[in-house]
């Protein structure tokens, strides 16, 4: 690195910490005096120079590449924290309240002010986690797995994940629309479990043509998801098909970032709005030209709004009407790691305690609640739910900088574990970021611990002569 780009990158170190430390200043004055003087053009427009300043300054010392983890995740948290701002800008209506429950010019305030802090406290947190104050002397690492291990090892988990699909698979599933594809079974598991992981695998092998396997699997389990309606995992899938596409076969230019993007707005909200329909019905042409008169662009931030929702009835309500949870939601997120061989109908961690999204829904919609139908979350609710403002500094600050040191670490050592590990997470902390820590948990600790077993698995029945691939 060369010392004028470790100065500014020291620089913007500085800069955002000091950012960081007067927001959390201001963001308490205001919680503890009240915003509800203050005209809310202001606080949206806030979120969107927040969220724009981070993009500029992360792409103009840290990274070369519009696809890399912490400008993926910046993207994603654009749409799903700040597109209500865009749509209140434009004045145009956004889901973003309950019916029966007002909401105050005071909360929409906090609750854009609270979701600025996150962010910029979520890119001091990037930063410090690429800055390198020290340099220590390089060691040679023993190689425990060879890139063979992880090939086979990734076909293996990708033949599991098949045939658990085809195990899974029902003639019923045409005619079925997403709420209805019945309860989870354990194939269902197996192949939401396998075909993400194996496709992370082997697009991390260095070896194009297994890459290329692995984008096919990757491209089939995305389009799956799609068309069952769930647009999150299907969208988290892509974008870290894109940065390990970008990282292990080609580079991806600015023109075609820009055409995939346009393209993933698009059929987003296409399978947004035909989430109701029956999956056949998602696969006729005439019916996507019939729904292309909305603009596809305003019904993602709609979309988007929803966990706007989730936020400002979190920072409205708690802890008013329920006390700060102390951190019990993420105890009992982890307590999901352990499967559910207790007999219970559900897993205990949703059970016997009532975590934040239950929480919201069963408080706000009822109705919907008894039909199982959820809101999700988000990360920033979360933190808030646990701990107040202090904890979305700490958790937000924690997750950029794990992230940032995650991929530093994977383009220093350009190891196959730590990209398939980083590519794990990634998935998980995108899905994450609308999402309560209860619902990534189990599978990102299942996906690591089903990579370690299986390439185990391999080295044992692989003879000691074999040699790299």
């Amino acid at each position: 690195m060369n010392n004028t780009k470790y100065s500014n990158q020291l620089l913007y170190g500085f800069f955002i910490t000091l950012a960081s430390l007067c927001m959390f200043v201001i963001v308490n004055l205001l919680f503890y005096y009240g915003a509800e003087s203050y005209d809310t053009i202001l606080f949206n427009l806030l979120v969107l120079v927040t969220f724009f300043t981070v993009f500029i300054i992360w792409n103009s010392s840290f990274t070369e590449s519009l696809v890399d983890p912490i400008n993926l995740i910046i993207y994603a948290q654009f749409i799903f924290l700040g597109s209500n701002s865009v749509l209140k800008l434009l004045k145009i209506s956004s889901k973003d309240f309950f019916f029966g429950f007002s909401l105050t010019n005071n909360d929409y305030n906090l609750t854009n002010a609270l979701i600025s802090l996150g962010v910029i406290v979520f890119l001091a947190g990037a930063i410090i986690g690429q800055i390198q104050i020290k340099k220590k002397k390089s060691r040679d690492v023993k190689i425990i797995f060879r890139e063979n291990y992880f090939k086979k090892a990734g076909y293996t988990i990708l033949f599991i994940g098949v045939f658990s699909l085809l195990i899974d698979f029902d003639v019923s599933w045409l005619t079925t629309s997403y709420r209805n594809f019945g309860s989870p079974t354990i194939w269902r598991y197996l192949w939401t479990l396998c075909l993400p992981t194996s496709g992370f695998m082997l697009m991390s092998i260095n070896n194009k043509r297994v890459a290329k396997t692995g984008v096919v699997s990757l491209l089939l389990v995305s389009f799956l998801y799609m068309l069952m309606g769930n647009r999150g995992y299907a969208i988290s899938i892509f974008l870290v098909l894109l940065w390990l596409y970008n990282n292990s076969i080609k580079r991806i230019s600015k023109k075609k970032f820009l055409i995939i993007s346009i393209l993933i707005v698009l059929l987003s909200s296409l399978f947004f709005q035909m989430k109701s329909y029956a999956l056949i019905e998602k696969l006729s042409f005439a019916m996507y030209f019939s729904l292309m008169e909305e603009s596809p662009i305003i019904s993602l931030f709609q979309e988007g709004s929803v966990t706007f929702r989730t936020i400002i009835y979190t920072v409205k309500y708690i802890p008013e009407i329920k006390g700060y949870q102390f951190g019990m939601s993420y105890l009992w997120a982890l307590t999901t790691m352990i499967p559910n061989i207790f007999g219970t109908p559900i897993h205990p961690a949703h059970y016997f305690y009532e975590g934040p999204s239950e929480w919201l829904r069963w408080n706000f919609s009822p109705l919907q609640a008894e039909t199982g139908q959820g809101f999700g979350f988000s990360m920033i609710g979360e933190a808030f739910y646990n701990f107040g403002i202090i904890g979305v500094v700490i958790i937000m600050f924690l997750f950029g900088y794990c992230i940032s040191r995650l991929s530093k670490q994977d383009l220093a050592n350009k190891k196959v574990f730590h990209k398939i590990i980083l590519s794990i997470v990634l998935y998980n902390s995108i899905w994450g970021i609308r999402n309560t820590a209860s619902s990534i948990v189990r599978d990102m600790t299942w996906q690591i611990l089903l990579v370690i077993v299986a390439t185990l698995f391999i080295k044992l029945i692989t003879k000691p002569k074999q040699n790299n691939s």
